[in-house]
Parts: C-alpha cells; sequence; structure tokens
C-alpha cells in the first residue's frame, strides 16, 4: 500500500465491455477497471428500459414494484485479496446510471485474473491482469 503522503498513481484502464443481464430487465455492463497504486476502481453502468425507473436517488431506483440497485459489484482475484468497498458514486440520465467504486487494496502484483461478480443476477466475469 502507498504511503500516505504518495501521490497516486495511475498504474493502467482496462477495458472490460461485459453486460450483466438481470432478471428485472435492467442490465449492469462493467465498462473498465482503474488499476491505481493505492487502490482499484470499477466503473459500471446500469440500463434501464423503462425510463420512468431511474429517478433520482443515491440508494435505490423504484419502478412498477421493483427496486433497481445501482451498480454494485464484488471483487476476488487469483491470489485470494480481500477486496473491501470504499463507497462509490454515480448519475446519469433516466435510462443510463453511471457508477463508479472504488475498492481498497490495490490489485497485488502478483494476480493474473480479477473477477467481477455482480450480486443482483450472480454472475461474473474474468479480467485478465
Amino acid at each position: 500500500m502507498a504511503a500516505p503522503d504518495e501521490r497516486p498513481e495511475l498504474r493502467r484502464v482496462i477495458p472490460v465491455g461485459h453486460d450483466f443481464v438481470r432478471a428485472d430487465g435492467s442490465s449492469m455492463v462493467a465498462t473498465s477497471v482503474d488499476l491505481w497504486s493505492t487502490q482499484v476502481v470499477v466503473h459500471v453502468v446500469v440500463l434501464v428500459d423503462d425510463a420512468e425507473a431511474a429517478v433520482p436517488d443515491h440508494e435505490a431506483r423504484v419502478a412498477g414494484g421493483r427496486v433497481l440497485r445501482p451498480g454494485g459489484v464484488q471483487l476476488r482475484d487469483d491470489v485470494g485479496t480481500v477486496y473491501t468497498s470504499l463507497g462509490g458514486g454515480g448519475g446519469g440520465h433516466p435510462q443510463m446510471i453511471f457508477s463508479h467504486q472504488p475498492f481498497d487494496p490495490p490489485v497485488p502484483v502478483a494476480a493474473t485474473t480479477l473477477w467481477l461478480r455482480d450480486p443482483v443476477s450472480q454472475t461474473e466475469v474474468a479480467v485478465a491482469l
């Protein structure tokens, strides 16, 4: 881990482009992963078919009795690193909710694969490092 006074360094941006299709009609597209010296940041876009489903709300969107969660992912790698979500943020227009989610610690040098898991669809995609 970097020293507290060390400036974070962007080491690599990895394009992902994987669509996690969800049973509620929405989908979450993992667009990229940023590998920083101090953390990992995952970028996703939640696509909503129903324009009324995406009301301004940082916690969830409600449409037709269903709750649409912002893009949240879980991480694991091939060396067993335990990743902790540091929160995140997002926004967008009614049918596209853009989100970023940082994780601690940074990906270890020994890791060769990072898996992104969508807890809603309960599916994952492998990202080669």
